[in-house]
This record gives C-alpha cells, structure tokens and sequence, in this order.
C-alpha cells in the first residue's frame, strides 16, 4: 500500500473515531438532561405534596380592620325613661345608626382535615368602637364599644393549579359585648354601661398564598354578625349632676372586616 494511501486511510479512522466521540457526548448531554427533568418533577411533587399534607396542625395570627353596621342603639324603654331622642321635644324615638370603626386582632390553632379541609379554634378581640351621636334635641351622646369572640370555625381551600389558594369559611361561637358608661354632654349626665352573652356567626372567603411548606400569607374578607348590645336595665344615670332613673340601651353588632394573617 503506497504512503498516501495509508495516510488517507489513518485520517478516515481518525474523522470516525471523532464522530463516535461526539455522538457519546450526545448521548450523555440527553441523559443528564432526561435525569435532570425526572428529579426536577419529583421536587416539585414532593413541595407540592408537602403544601398540602392532608393532616397538620397550624397556627394562625391575623389583624385587620372592623367597620359596623346599623346598631339601631335604642332605648329599652322609650317611653318611661327616654334618653336617645328623634326629634328636638324627645317625643319620638331616635337610635344610634353604627359605631364606627375597629381593629380587630384573632389568633387561632387549626387542622388540616384533608388537602382541602380546615378547622380551627379561633379567639378574637374589637376594642375600637364608638357609639358618638348628636341627638335632634342638642345632646351628644357617647360610649365605647368592644367585644371579645371564641369561634370555631371551617374553611375550604380550592387547589386551582395557581400560585394561590381561594378559600371559603364560616364560623359559630360566643362573643361579649360590652359597652362603657354613656356619657352626655349639653345637658350633662352619664348612664351604666354593661355587657351581655351572645351567639355569634361569620361567613367569608379570602386567597392564601403559600410562601414555603410551613407559611402561608392570607388575605380576606368576613361578615361577622356578634349579636346584641346591652347597657344595665336600671343601673342608675345622672342628668346635671342629680339621680335619674334610666332603663338602659339595647343595640346589635353586625360587622364587616378585612384581615391580613399569616399561617404556620
């Protein structure tokens, strides 16, 4: 065989041997990235899994703002003791229309029944409401307003696929009510105050946000119906500095709140 036929012969060998290389190195890119995706799916089933646990206990703390209804504050009795007057005489009966704002603060110990299904003990107080009103007749009336709740509650979170989670809740539990001594000013005088027992109730829907396997960001929405308001029948009242009889004020809490909260 002549010099140039074999070196034709070694550079062939040569441009095969590279080839074979290069489709190896083929090969073995595809692998990795075949392996790659595969753990990368498990990661990614095993955050998700861990976001749902079917069974967990969690806590949760939350704050937001508390704003009330028609608390229709009237007189227990108008017509032997009338205090809260519709017209300038006092000869009608008038009411407190709402008591304005709070901030409410809950804290509350849960389970997750199912991926979708929670229960929680929550505890829950408003302190900042104000019964201020100017009567037809020149008086302003005022007191303060708040209330301590236990509730237990249930919520159902909806797995849509997204980042977040939409859930639905409602509540049943206890709440006192209470209300501090009216005061009054032209004329001057103050009433008992008092507080009372009561069934209480929400309904509401919010969007969680999971952060990581143990925290969650959420915001919502509730109604919230805290029951009735009550002042002492009877507790006594001055008027210009001298004893007055006074049958006491009855109302209701009814309260729309939204909520910022974290889970862990």
């Amino acid at each position: 065989m002549s010099a140039v036929a074999i070196s034709m012969h070694k550079l062939a060998r040569r441009r095969l041997a590279l080839t074979e290389v290069e489709n190896a190195g083929m090969t073995i890119k595809k692998m990795c990235a075949v392996t790659l995706g595969i753990s990368s799916l498990g990661l990614a089933s095993a955050a998700s899994a861990q976001l749902v646990n079917p069974e967990s206990l969690y806590f949760r703390a939350e704050t937001g703002i508390s704003w009330s209804g028609d608390a229709d504050i009237r007189d227990r009795n108008f017509g032997s003791t009338p205090a809260i007057c519709g017209d300038a005489a006092c000869s009608t009966r008038g009411a407190i229309g709402n008591v304005g704002q709070s901030a409410v603060f809950s804290g509350a110990i849960g389970y997750r029944i199912k991926p979708n299904i929670r229960a929680e003990l929550a505890l829950g107080y408003r302190g900042g409401y104000d019964a201020n009103t100017t009567m037809p007749n020149g008086a302003t009336l005022s007191a303060d307003v708040s209330s301590w709740n236990l509730m237990a509650n249930a919520y159902y979170d909806f797995d849509l696929g997204l980042p977040v989670r939409p859930y639905l809740t409602g509540g049943l539990g206890w709440a006192r009510n209470s209300v501090s001594d009216f005061t009054s000013v032209n004329p001057a005088g103050a009433a008992a105050g008092g507080s009372r027992n009561n069934l209480a109730w929400s309904l509401g829907a919010g969007i969680g946000y999971p952060i990581n396997n143990r925290l969650t960001l959420d915001f919502g929405y509730r109604f919230v119906d805290l029951g009735r308001l009550a002042t002492a029948a009877d507790g006594g009242a001055t008027l210009s500095g001298a004893p007055a009889p006074y049958s006491g004020a009855i109302g209701k809490l009814k309260v729309n709140e939204l909520v910022l909260g974290v889970r862990w």
